[in-house]
């Protein structure tokens, strides 16, 4: 991939039209992550390593679960992936990568936290989101149905995916590329089945409610 500043509007466009080509899922699925487990907790990890990689801090050649297993062994050397991820774990193995960090606070509300993942983005930086996807036991939230729509899309044009639709109520990270040209997010996912997925601030923004309004790490 070329450097992230010189390169960064080719590469959020290439994003969009080739999804899956530097996306990371967190466990084994045959087309996104041949080698991963069955379960893992290692969403946070797999978002570092896909931030890691755009901006030029991962050597080439990893797996996908070799270059996952390189970010949490910063924090983690026993490898517990059955153990989530905190933002100061986040922050001090992007840290480590050599990757300058800025710690995004839990203490907003969801509208303030949108505003606030914008203007990092927009600064050309890209974040680690932690929040929560949906629900238990509440249907649908906005953010999955974004996410749900998409594989819709993928199965109508032929795709073969593990599930048809995307449900996860617990709490989560996903990785933050940039902004589209229409304003939208490109939302990395480590549990998606479609890869970068371009998407509307308010299903973000419903991302964020569910977590104290949203948190993580932007780096650069």
């Amino acid at each position: 991939i070329a450097h992230w500043a010189d390169q960064r509007g080719q590469l959020l466009a290439f994003a969009k039209s080739a999804p899956t080509a530097f996306f990371k899922h967190q466990i084994h699925r045959a087309s996104l992550h041949k080698d991963g487990p069955s379960h893992s907790g290692n969403c946070a990890p797999t978002s570092l390593a896909m931030a890691a990689h755009v901006l030029g801090k991962e050597p080439a050649g990893l797996s996908i679960e070799e270059s996952i297993h390189r970010v949490r062994k910063l924090y983690d050397p026993g490898l517990h992936e059955d153990v989530g991820t905190s933002r100061w774990q986040i922050k001090s193995a992007a840290q480590q990568l050599g990757l300058h960090v800025h710690d995004m606070s839990s203490a907003l509300s969801p509208s303030a936290a949108l505003a606030r993942l914008h203007d990092q983005l927009a600064a050309g930086r890209v974040v680690v989101l932690i929040g929560e996807p949906g629900k238990p036991n509440a249907g649908p939230s906005a953010y999955e149905s974004a996410q749900t729509a998409a594989y819709h899309d993928a199965i109508a044009g032929g795709a073969s995916l593990f599930h048809a639709s995307y449900n996860y109520n617990g709490h989560h990270a996903i990785f933050e590329l940039g902004l589209d040209a229409d304003g939208r997010y490109l939302v990395g996912d480590p549990f998606s089945e479609v890869g970068f997925l371009a998407m509307h601030g308010s299903a973000l923004k419903d991302f964020m409610t569910r977590w104290g309004g949203g948190t993580g790490v932007a780096v650069w």
